[in-house]
């Protein structure tokens, strides 16, 4: 039997436990847990995003939603719990910048760096230092 990752988050002064869910249950929280974490990566934290993060971890804890949206909740505990839920989950943090402009470029020798305009050839008989 294999064991269940089960973690407590602390949330409106109550701690929850978070468990893992059940796959009919995680395909339809995936497409939520989704926007939510690309609108915190856009650095969007509106009411529908923070009233969406809410449900999604009330949700996976099993409390009531209407009795925790009434609990002194802090803006960190619920991003916190809702990074807690994400992992228990399955989903990895992404890796590499949060902005895709900044992004780098994997090259050959699995090291990265960042794309730069190429070099322009030398005049003839002149040699290059590259």
């Amino acid at each position: 039997m294999d064991d269940v990752m089960v973690r407590e988050v602390l949330l409106g002064r109550r701690t929850l436990v978070v468990a893992e869910q059940p796959f009919k249950k995680l395909k339809k929280l995936l497409p939520r847990m989704n926007t939510v974490s690309r609108a915190m990566a856009r650095g969007d934290m509106g009411e529908q995003v923070l009233d969406e993060m809410l449900a999604i971890v009330v949700e996976c804890a099993g409390a009531d939603l209407a009795e925790m949206q009434d609990a002194p909740v802090k803006a960190m505990e619920l991003v916190s719990a809702f990074m807690v839920v994400a992992d228990v989950c399955g989903l990895a943090p992404a890796e590499g910048p949060a902005d895709p402009n900044a992004s780098a470029a994997r090259g050959s020798t699995g090291t990265t760096s960042t794309p730069s305009s190429p070099l322009q050839p030398a005049g003839p008989g002149t040699s290059s230092t590259s």
